[in-house]
C-alpha cells in the first residue's frame, strides 16, 4: 500500500519530499545536513496530498471522475 501511495502521489505531481513526509521517511530532503537545517513539517502540503489521495480513492470506489487539487507554488 505504501508503494502504491507513493507511486500515485508522484503521478499526481506531488513533490518527492512531500511524498517522503507523507510516508514518514527520513531520507533525501530530511537526512544529513539538509535534515539538520530544514525543520519544516510540511503540514499544509501533506494535508493537500492526502486530500488528493482521498479524492483518488473515492473516485475509484464511486466510478466517478476524480477531482485534482493543485498545490500552490511556493517562492524560493
Amino acid at each position: 500500500m505504501r508503494r502504491t501511495l507513493s507511486t500515485r502521489l508522484h503521478d499526481m505531481g506531488v513533490a518527492p519530499h512531500i511524498v517522503e513526509a507523507v510516508l514518514n521517511h527520513r531520507s533525501g530532503h530530511r537526512s544529513g545536513v539538509a535534515g539538520v537545517y530544514n525543520r519544516a513539517t510540511y503540514e499544509r502540503e501533506i494535508r493537500a496530498a492526502l486530500a488528493m489521495w482521498e479524492d483518488y480513492i473515492r473516485a475509484l470506489l464511486d466510478g466517478s471522475e476524480r477531482k485534482v487539487v493543485s498545490f500552490p507554488q511556493q517562492s524560493a
